[in-house]
């Protein structure tokens, strides 16, 4: 039988390069995996909130003047 995932590296890489495309949603896929993780990262959790914080998060670090910005694009983004 062959694995679901051939290679853990090409999967790291693909969401990594997803990105909003927003300025004031800066976040990747690999963002939300990575600040989902819980439970000894033995679970991931995933709702609309992990998005908005991993954001703040990011703009507040950054030193961005601008707030979090979401609409339809971001929705799509977030479940895609």
């Amino acid at each position: 039988m062959d694995p679901f995932i051939h290679d853990l590296d090409d999967v790291v890489r693909a969401m990594i390069a997803r990105r909003s495309q927003n300025g004031s949603f800066p976040i990747s896929h690999f963002d939300l995996f990575t600040q989902g993780l819980t439970n000894l990262a033995r679970s991931v959790y995933f709702e609309m909130d992990l998005g908005l914080n991993a954001t703040k998060w990011y703009l507040e670090e950054s030193g961005s003047e601008f707030g979090v910005g979401v609409g339809e694009g971001e929705l799509e983004f977030l479940f895609g």
